[in-house]
């Protein structure tokens, strides 16, 4: 015979699990949302790129406008995304998503390095079509990281 512990026990797990498998089934990805992340973060490689190859405050401006447009853009993404599920939610959480948010931070480091060996052998062409596909990938991984998690949730 189960104690009454116990049971209150189960029946709190149990509606933790009902509470999360509806969340997942609210959880709505705005409109454009992957896309913009993905931008943003061409943007910062190619700033980053850029700030390798210019010296003096040149360097600087493409580095922090690059970092600046780049964290406005998501920040304004975060906000939307918040306005629609009523909460955001970290690519750092503990589950089956690390494994896909470590593969966008690795994206983004080989974008990064990539990008600026182009820059800095004066090939800013091929350092921009680096950093536009480093945000492609960043936007591909962003939406299979929404994927995995609705799953995750057992929506």
């Amino acid at each position: 015979m189960e104690s009454n512990e116990q049971v209150e026990a189960r029946e709190a797990l149990e509606a933790v699990a009902l509470e999360r498998a509806e969340t997942g089934r609210r959880y709505v990805v705005p409109s454009g949302y992957d896309e913009w992340l993905g931008l943003a973060v061409a943007l910062l490689v190619f700033g980053i790129a850029l700030s390798n190859t210019v010296d003096g405050w040149r360097g600087t401006l493409a580095i922090v406008g690059g970092a600046l447009v780049a964290a406005a853009i998501m920040g304004a993404q975060v906000a939307r995304f918040k306005r629609l599920n009523g909460m955001w939610v970290s690519g750092l959480i503990a589950g089956k998503t690390r494994a896909v948010t470590a593969v966008a931070f690795l994206a983004e480091a080989v974008g990064i390095v990539a990008a600026v060996v182009a820059a800095r052998a004066d090939l800013l062409w091929l350092a921009l079509a680096i950093s536009l596909a480093t945000g492609v990938v960043f936007a591909w991984v962003s939406r299979a990281w929404s994927r995995r998690y609705v799953a995750e949730l057992g929506a």
